[in-house]
């Protein structure tokens, strides 16, 4: 068995950093959006693939390097801000003789600054896996077997921790088991019920449960 986390919204309590300084930006751009529209619509999708899908549908075309900045404003914005999931490190601790993984949408080099930034890293690393790794990202299925494969481990007899609808449809489309988690702070009331819609076997709030979960394979 092991275990395939996401990183934004599972590990890291990240959402909302993230779309605040995403909307600001966009905003500044001529793209009008809220926190909670870009959340709302491109959870569990990577900035590149945000910024292609916003170009296309408001007819604009933003800076080559507008990645970039973004990037560098989250860095600035996510000190002394950004922790870990509460209760997570509990967790992971109970955990601490399972193979997992991190199997993020986002640019590795974001992985590794967040998980840093958290002091978390020793529970994830070597394995850190990022969509720029493969093909096609969540939906798809391809970054879950990537990680699946990277780990020696079959796909069925994998777990995948999501909180996106695009991160749960990946998971089921990999043929793995889906654990949808709704207790960050971007969730809003109704917010499992999408995750479960998705196709998330369990939607939980707590943490403190996953061990639990984990076990009712």
């Amino acid at each position: 068995m092991a275990l395939l986390f996401d990183m934004d919204g599972v590990v890291v309590d990240s959402m909302l950093l993230h779309t605040e300084i995403e909307a600001a930006m966009f905003s500044a751009a001529g793209i009008e959006r809220t926190p909670q529209m870009l959340t709302q619509q491109f959870a569990g999708i990577g900035l590149k693939g945000m910024i292609a899908t916003l170009q296309a549908e408001n007819g604009i075309t933003l800076p080559p390097d507008f990645a970039e900045q973004v990037a560098r404003k989250k860095e600035e914005h996510f000190q002394g801000r950004l922790q870990p999931t509460p209760h997570l490190v509990e967790a992971l601790s109970q955990l601490a003789d399972t193979p997992r993984c991190i199997a993020s949408g986002a640019a590795l080099r974001r992985v590794e600054f967040c998980l840093r930034l958290t002091d978390i890293t020793d529970f994830f690393a070597p394995h850190l896996y990022s969509s720029d790794m493969v093909a096609r990202g969540k939906p798809a299925p391809d970054l879950f077997l990537y990680a699946a494969q990277k780990l020696g481990a079959d796909p069925h007899d994998c777990i995948v921790i999501e909180d996106a609808v695009a991160g749960v449809k990946a998971g089921k489309a990999a043929g793995m088991r889906v654990l949808g988690y709704d207790g960050g702070v971007h969730c809003w009331p109704g917010y499992g019920d999408d995750l479960r819609a998705a196709g998330a076997d369990v939607v939980f709030n707590d943490m403190r449960r996953l061990p639990e979960l984990v076990a009712l394979r």
